[in-house]
């Protein structure tokens, strides 16, 4: 990756929820470059479906991320200033990628509740084209404690 030009980006955040059923719920998030370090954006869709074993909640999520050229170029591209005799350009265009993921979440209090996620996406040919990827899937876990004011 030497020679690549990534400098720090700032991304803002809107989501919602909505309750189908006790079980399943839908959720769209929208993020977008705040700074105007590559001016692009991803929404995602997705269907959650949980269940509680006592006071721990775990589900399953399927959904879907969709990223436009411009944070695409910013994570994948390679421009013709960055192209060497090993790595092409490439300018990848938009893409849409579907995934699978679980998750738990654990309350500590009534304000805290550790949480934990695993997701599984699925990237096509926008994301095996470029020279910069060599797998088919990425997976990405998180976890942490979030705290309500």
């Amino acid at each position: 990756f030497a020679g690549l030009d990534r400098d720090f980006a700032v991304e803002g955040v809107l989501s919602a929820s909505y309750q189908m059923h006790d079980s399943l719920s839908a959720s769209a998030q929208f993020q977008h470059d705040l700074i105007s370090e590559h001016d692009g954006y991803e929404l995602q869709l997705a269907l959650r479906t949980s269940q509680k074993a006592g006071a721990i909640t775990y589900g399953a999520s399927l959904g879907a991320r969709h990223r436009n050229g411009d944070l695409n170029d910013y994570l994948i591209g390679v421009s013709v200033v960055e192209a060497t005799a090993q790595r092409s350009a490439y300018h990848p265009g938009q893409s849409t990628s579907p995934f699978v993921g679980l998750d738990m979440r654990i309350p500590l209090n009534h304000r805290a509740v550790l949480f934990a996620n695993l997701d599984i996406a699925f990237l096509g040919k926008t994301y095996k084209d470029s020279p910069l990827v060599d797998k088919n899937t990425s997976a990405s876990a998180r976890f942490g404690i979030a705290y309500g004011f």
